[in-house]
C-alpha cells in the first residue's frame, strides 16, 4: 500500500498514478485518497488502475488523526460513502476514526477493514489497523498524536499496528521494527491470551 494520500482533479491524480518517476500504479496494491476534489479523483484513479492486469483499490480517508482536521464534519464523512458506494469495485474501505461504522456494516461487501485511531466495531469480521504508533508517546508539533504499541492493541483494539517515522528514521530500520513487531505481539498475546 502506497498511503500518498492523492488529493488532486481526476487527470492530475491519473498521470500522478501512473507516469513520472515511480509509476505508482505498477507497483502499490493500494493507495489512499483525500475525495475533497470530488468523485473525480476516484474515476480518475480506477480507470488508470485498468491499464493494468493487476487488482489495485483504494481507501478513502473519511476522518484524520490531527487536531482541527477538516475532515471532522459529518457532510464530508456522508459524501466520502457516498462515493464508496458509488464505486465500490475499486473502494475496498476508510481511513477513519469511529463514524463510519454503520455505513461500514450496511456496505461489508466492499469494507474489509479500517485504519483507524480506536476499535470501530466489536466483530472480527473487520481488520483494524491503528497508525501513529510509536515508543515514545510524545507526539509531535505538527498535531500527530501517539500511541504505544501496548495502548493500539489494549486501549483501541489494533489488529494491526501502522509504524511510520519510527522505523523511517530509525539507524536501523530492522533492528527497529523488529523491536515493535515484538512488543506488538507480546501486547497482543497478553491481551488477546492466545
Amino acid at each position: 500500500m502506497d498511503s500518498l494520500k492523492f488529493a488532486d482533479i481526476g487527470n492530475t491524480v491519473k498521470l500522478q498514478y501512473t507516469k513520472g518517476l515511480f509509476r505508482i500504479v505498477e507497483w502499490a496494491d493500494l493507495v489512499t485518497v483525500h475525495v475533497l476534489p470530488g468523485e473525480c479523483i476516484v474515476q480518475g484513479l480506477e480507470q488508470a488502475a485498468q491499464s493494468i492486469n493487476e487488482p489495485r483499490g483504494c481507501l478513502l480517508i473519511a476522518q484524520m488523526s490531527s487536531k482541527g482536521a477538516f475532515t471532522d464534519n459529518d457532510d464530508y464523512v456522508k459524501g466520502v460513502v457516498e462515493c464508496a458506494k458509488k464505486y465500490s469495485d475499486f473502494v475496498i474501505g476508510f481511513i477513519s476514526q469511529s463514524r463510519v461504522v454503520e455505513c461500514a456494516k450496511k456496505y461489508s461487501d466492499f469494507v474489509i477493514g479500517f485504519i483507524s485511531q480506536s476499535r470501530l466495531t466489536t466483530t472480527d469480521k473487520f481488520l483494524h489497523c491503528t497508525p501513529g504508533v510509536h515508543l515514545n508517546n510524545t507526539g509531535d508539533q505538527l498535531g500527530q498524536q501517539y500511541v504505544t504499541p501496548r495502548q493500539a492493541i489494549d486501549e483501541r483494539g489494533a489488529d494491526i499496528l501502522i509504524v511510520g517515522r519510527a522505523i523511517l528514521d530509525s539507524i536501523n530500520r530492522a533492528k527497529t521494527a523488529e523491536e515493535y513487531q515484538q512488543q506488538g505481539y507480546q501486547a497482543y498475546e497478553e491481551i488477546r491470551k492466545i
